[in-house]
């Protein structure tokens, strides 16, 4: 099995370009994923996401830029990059008159042979044990989510690309899937991006996220410290307008806080102690403070100008 364990970027794309005529669909992006994580990529409807996966799989032509994948130029080693890459795009689609299993056989066949003895292992893997004799017409969309994250791992990718991995899943299907690619990551060491517009799905699945609008990165960054950044910290105090005018005097952000006495700036945790020092230097009993922790959906919302661009609808 071959996973990347080093510090080279699985993938990596530096001034990625795409222009259809007069529209610039994806604009000089930049973009690293680290071997092993679950990497999210999001961006509002038309901001590229689609055109950025085709170009990574070469499905579409760059117009200028480049893309690398595991420390090699895909354009130049398209084939080696490629197998070790699996990828659904969209729902994946089966012959709803086979079986889960015979599905397989015709993907392991069908991708050169030598993984068949694997199917047992992988349905096993993505729950679906026990149903593999069932025809496809008979599977739920979230069993045909499954089945395909099975065929995926059948070639003993390195990287997962899935984009939009629960569409159409009710509730607990997105739950069981949102399980399934963070054990996926976990567990054998493979790295999963993963392009969706579902932000709660994203927050709790991903290690790290990149949002792009526009065609351009705004943001890329860990999860935890993104959300911890945005979210700004708080401090306990006798007097919550005097906390602020001390606070705002010295230059952060600060606001009263809606619960009696608490203040809040928009700092990061790493500021704490500073901030509890001024204050109490100020005059002020400080009783306790804490790290306001954001939401992904605030944050996307504040570095996408809340709206989406108009420039490439569906992607």
């Amino acid at each position: 099995m071959r996973i990347n364990n080093g510090s080279e970027p699985v993938v990596r794309l530096e001034g990625l370009t795409k222009r259809f005529g007069s529209l610039t669909a994806v604009d000089q992006l930049d973009l690293e994923v680290i071997p092993g994580e679950v990497f999210g990529f999001l961006g509002p409807n038309g901001a590229g996401k689609s055109t950025t996966i085709g170009m990574m799989l070469g499905l579409i032509e760059p117009t200028a830029g480049s893309v690398e994948m595991f420390g090699m130029d895909a354009s130049r080693h398209r084939s080696d990059v490629l197998r070790r890459v699996g990828a659904i795009i969209e729902a994946p689609a089966f012959y709803p008159y086979l079986s889960g299993r015979d599905n397989l056989r015709v993907v392991a066949r069908y991708s050169g042979g030598g993984h068949e003895s694997q199917i047992d292992e992988v349905l096993e893997l993505v729950g679906l044990g026990g149903r593999e004799k069932d025809k496809i017409k008979h599977y739920s969309t979230g069993m045909k989510q499954r089945l395909g994250l099975a065929s995926v791992l059948l070639g003993e990718p390195d990287l997962i690309v899935l984009d939009e991995p629960t569409a159409g899943l009710d509730p607990a299907g997105t739950h069981e899937f949102r399980e399934l690619i963070r054990a996926t990551a976990t567990e054998s060491g493979r790295t999963v991006f993963m392009s969706s517009h579902l932000l709660s799905e994203v927050q709790q699945t991903c290690d790290r996220v990149a949002i792009i609008n526009r065609g351009r990165t705004v943001l890329q960054e860990s999860l935890e410290d993104l959300l911890h950044r945005v979210g700004g910290v708080y401090f306990e105090v006798d007097d919550s307008e005097r906390a602020e005018t001390a606070l705002t005097a010295a230059g952060v952000a600060a606001s009263v806080g809606n619960e009696p006495n608490t203040v809040w700036a928009e700092v990061g945790r790493e500021r704490i102690g500073e901030l509890n020092s001024l204050l109490v230097g100020a005059g002020l009993v400080v009783s306790g403070s804490g790290v306001r922790s954001s939401d992904l959906e605030s944050v996307f919302l504040e570095v996408t100008g809340n709206g989406a661009s108009k420039e490439e609808s569906g992607n």
